[in-house]
């Protein structure tokens, strides 16, 4: 009975960082976005099931956002989310390096996270924006393998994308 309700609580737990694809209006500002939530990525000891119960600090997330202006223009991004016991300080400019099959991709973001940062308990969290072409998506659903580096002033991030990963990619360039 003990281990069928610890297996309950940690389904309860992964439950809850399920990826998904968020539709929103902004009625204010007549725009339209399509943003994926919770597309994680992996490092060591940030497994899903750990990430669920809460036992990996690190954790980050790449999620493509797309908004769709009033005049029918499509803006693509990165929205990344970084989660851990100390901050990274995600840098404003180029600070973020992708290898997709060998080809390179340095992505800039305007503000890094220096207006987006909060704690909740002893967790911190970084948010931050990069603007990307659209082919983009599909060419990482298409890879073999991409690699990602994310530079903060006080600390980096690499990790390589999943094959889950680069299937949601995938799929989100050709469904939005």
């Amino acid at each position: 009975m003990i281990k069928f309700f610890t297996v309950g609580i940690l389904l309860i737990a992964v439950g809850c960082n399920a990826y998904s694809v968020r539709e929103s209006k902004d009625k204010y500002k007549g725009t339209h976005s399509y943003a994926m939530e919770n597309n994680y990525l992996n490092f060591a000891g940030s497994e899903s099931w750990a990430r669920g119960a809460g036992l990996a600090a690190r954790k980050m997330e790449l999620n493509a956002v797309k908004i769709v202006t009033t005049t029918n223009h499509n803006d693509y991004s990165f929205f990344v989310v970084y989660e851990d016991l100390d901050w990274m300080f995600i840098k404003p400019g180029e600070s973020m390096d992708l290898l997709v099959d060998g080809k390179s991709y340095a992505l800039k973001t305007e503000t890094g996270s220096v207006n987006s940062r909060n704690m909740v308990g002893n967790k911190v969290y970084e948010y931050a924006y990069y603007d990307i072409q659209r082919e983009l998506l599909r060419e990482i659903g298409e890879s073999k393998k991409t690699e990602i580096r994310i530079m903060g002033s006080k600390s980096f991030v690499e990790s390589e994308l999943t094959e889950e990963n680069k299937q949601r990619f995938l799929d989100f360039y050709k469904k939005y």
